[in-house]
């Protein structure tokens, strides 16, 4: 009777090992045996170490806002390349491109050296829109709000 009591006692005590532990850790582990051989006691379940899965994590991109600069200096011959709508084979010139004020000039580069002239180009940049446009072609342009292209004296680009 004694050997009954003591195995009886060791499966209860088991099994309320096992009710003890919480959810998570109940999945993962084995429920010992009920009853053993006459004479021995349950052996209890080997500890496990519940299973620690990390919450997922949403990927977090940044994509960045596209925001218009306040000014358009400086910039590239590049960009103003796009906007000076040449005939084919005219480049602007980066070697003579200078900024300010929002205002850039550059020299043109002519496709033959026979067509190369002592001329400039123009361009103004529309903190608005955030975007440049060709205001005009010369040699020789004159600053100030009546002229042609409304260059500002500011820029120091006027002759």
């Amino acid at each position: 009777m004694f050997t009954r009591t003591v195995v009886i006692a060791a499966a209860a005590t088991a099994l309320f090992a096992l009710t003890a532990c919480d959810k998570a850790s109940s999945d993962t582990t084995a429920a010992a045996p009920a009853t053993t051989k006459a004479g021995t006691a349950p052996s209890a379940p080997a500890a496990t170490k519940p299973a620690t899965t990390k919450p997922a994590t949403e990927s977090t991109t940044t994509k960045p806002v596209a925001t218009k600069p306040k000014s358009g200096c400086p910039v590239t011959a590049a960009t103003l390349q796009g906007v000076a709508d040449f005939p084919a084979g005219w480049k602007v010139d980066a070697a003579s491109l200078k900024c300010k004020d929002n205002w850039a000039v550059a020299g043109m580069i002519a496709p033959t050296p026979e067509q190369q002239g002592d001329g400039q180009v123009f361009f103004a940049y529309d903190a608005k829109s955030g975007k440049w446009s060709k205001k005009g072609e010369g040699s020789s342009v004159d600053c100030g709000s009546g002229s042609s292209m409304n260059v500002p004296a500011s820029t120091g680009f006027c002759g």
